[in-house]
């Protein structure tokens, strides 16, 4: 995406939010062997607990990046894995777009009020923890100041649009999931030497889609 500016990406991005999305069809290319579509998985979760991620881009001289964090190690289902910064919905969050700017800030340090929304991508269902999670994508023209939340986050990752659309960064390994240890397989995306794999790669795997419709588009 060198060639396009990016006020012109971020355009070509919106109108594609406002599209019907890839959806599951894109977000199962990522997901883990013997997954169950979301619809099927809520039937067996019919209260599921809200919460909402943001993917955040923006420029870096001629590239499109974004930002991964790397969760702390703690006792949850989701201890040092790779995700979107985001979370839960709490009582003062008039929305989802609300959680996810404040979680957004809350967690890597980036004034919600600095960035600007733009669409959102297809929910989906977390099983072992029982969240519904809401993608949205927003952006900043400038470069951020990322500080991370050190009770929260143990790393942040950069990587650009084009590394998560690179081929030759998809994997395949298996993965502790859930506070059971259940062992799963599943693909997975190697960037800046982490695995980032289930509903994270997911949402990587839908937001490629919508990209590579951009690209189409453009040649």
């Amino acid at each position: 995406m060198d060639d396009l500016k990016f006020s012109e990406f971020i355009s070509l991005l919106k109108n594609q939010l406002e599209q019907p999305l890839p959806g599951e069809m894109a977000q199962f290319k990522m997901a883990p062997v013997s997954r169950k579509t979301r619809d099927v998985a809520l039937k067996l979760h019919p209260n599921p607990k809200n919460s909402a991620i943001l993917v955040l881009l923006y420029p870096q001289n001629s590239k499109i990046k974004t930002v991964l964090m790397e969760r702390n190690a703690n006792k949850g289902v989701h201890s040092k894995q790779i995700s979107f910064p985001g979370g839960r919905v709490e009582s003062q969050d008039k929305n989802l777009m609300a959680t996810a700017l404040r979680e957004f800030e809350e967690e890597v340090g980036v004034p919600q009020q600095k960035i600007t929304t733009i669409g959102e991508l297809t929910q989906l269902f977390i099983p072992p923890s029982g969240y519904l999670v809401n993608p949205f994508v927003g952006y900043v023209d400038f470069e951020p100041v990322f500080i991370p939340e050190e009770k929260e986050v143990a790393d942040l990752i950069f990587p650009t649009i084009d590394e998560l659309a690179d081929t030759e960064n998809l994997k395949t390994g298996t993965f502790l999931s859930g506070i059971s240890g259940i062992i799963v397989k599943a693909p997975y995306y190697r960037l800046h030497e982490k695995q980032v794999w289930g509903a994270t790669a997911m949402i990587i795997s839908e937001l490629n889609a919508i990209i590579e419709n951009i690209k189409s588009l453009h040649q």
